[in-house]
């Protein structure tokens, strides 16, 4: 069980993405998690490994984006629906 999510956001990402963002940071702390919010413009495995307390993070970005190989990354990498 995951007790704190990363979530990113894409610099490239489509429109809304700060109701997306509240509605996420919203979920996560009913559920008495904690998050923290990172701003990239490409995913990179190796800087998202530097935060070894994050368990899973929560793309936000562009149909571009969500086609991210988590296999790549140290943690699991997932879409706002699959939270």
């Amino acid at each position: 069980e995951v007790a704190v999510f990363g979530v990113l956001i894409g610099t490239l990402s489509a429109g809304r993405r700060a109701e997306m963002l509240s509605a996420l940071t919203r979920l996560i702390r009913a559920r008495g998690r904690k998050h923290y919010v990172f701003l990239m413009g490409k995913l990179n495995a190796a800087k998202l490994a530097n935060f070894t307390e994050v368990g899973a993070y929560v793309l936000l970005g562009s149909s571009e984006h969500s086609l991210v190989d988590s296999r790549d990354f140290y943690r699991p990498v997932v879409t706002p629906y699959e939270l």
